[in-house]
Order: structure tokens, then C-alpha cells, then sequence
């Protein structure tokens, strides 16, 4: 078993309830958003490195380490491990703003809202906001801009930005 995924197994299935999956393509946006989204707190679950890409920010080297582990994921026992209650704590607001989601998306697309504003932000913000979701709207037009006024909100309250 890769280490790296325990890592990936542990913090999805604690921030979205569940472990994550490659099945469908809204399984694969929200196990590479929870990854992204988890880095900006600090959790690190290997050493991912995220690009833009067409749903957001995305990891070639993440893609991977699911796929070459979705074989065996029912050939070892994943309940014997457990997450510090101090990366707990760290991620509950994480969790907090996935399962908050008021625009009433549906999970993948809220989760991948929220992590393309934080990327396009933390690339654009020096640029103005206005120029953030601009750029949101141009890259991802199945957005609006309130829509991702909304997501830079949630991620201020959960303090992975500074905004306002």
C-alpha cells in the first residue's frame, strides 16, 4: 500500500464522509479539490503538485497514486488507521464549507468552485478581485461571478484567504 494514498484515503474520508474514488468524474474533481482544498490548511497528503487544468486545479501525480490504488483498495483494512484530532480539528472547517454549499450545487461542482477560486485568486488577486472573477467566468462560464463572490466568502470565513 502507498503511504501517500493512506494519507489521500484518511482526509477525504474525513472531510466528505466517504473514501475516495476514480469510478465517476465527480469522484475524481472532488478527491483532487479535497486534496488541493486540504493543502491550504497546512495537510499535506504527499507531495502533490496542482496546475491548472480544465476542472480546476489538478494533480497528474494524484491522478496516479488513485488509480494505481483503486485495485487494491478492498485488500487492506483502512479502519485501523485514524487522523490526529489536531489535523481534525484543522480540517473541520473544510468539511464545514463542503457540506454548506447555499448556491445548492451539486457536491463536485461546489468543491470545484471553491477550490478554483482559491487557485485563481492566489494567482490573480494582485490583479484586483474584479480581475479573479473575471477570470472565473472566462475560464469556467458555468459560473457566474456571484457564484464565486460566494465561494470567496466561505473560503475567507474559513480563513484559507484574505479577503475583505
Amino acid at each position: 500500500m502507498n503511504t501517500q494514498y493512506l494519507s489521500v484515503h484518511l482526509i477525504h474520508e474525513f472531510v466528505v464522509d466517504r473514501p475516495p474514488s476514480v469510478q465517476s468524474l465527480d469522484d475524481r474533481i472532488i478527491a483532487q479539490k479535497v486534496v488541493y482544498l486540504a493543502n491550504q490548511f497546512g495537510i499535506h497528503c504527499g507531495d502533490y503538485q496542482f496546475t491548472w487544468y480544465k476542472k480546476g486545479p489538478y494533480s497528474p501525480s494524484l491522478t496516479k497514486v488513485l488509480y494505481n490504488e483503486k485495485e487494491q483498495i478492498n485488500q487492506f483494512d483502512y479502519s485501523q488507521y485514524k487522523i490526529r484530532e489536531d489535523i481534525q480539528r484543522a480540517l473541520t472547517p473544510l468539511k464545514d464549507a463542503i457540506k454548506y454549499n447555499s448556491l445548492n450545487l451539486s457536491e463536485a461542482d461546489w468543491v470545484e468552485l471553491l477550490a478554483s477560486v482559491h487557485y485563481l485568486y492566489e494567482e490573480y488577486s494582485y490583479l484586483g478581485v474584479q480581475t479573479v472573477m473575471d477570470r472565473l467566468v472566462l475560464e469556467k462560464p458555468k459560473y457566474t461571478k456571484e457564484q464565486g463572490f460566494q465561494a470567496l466568502d466561505i473560503l475567507a470565513k474559513i480563513g484559507i484567504i484574505q479577503y475583505h
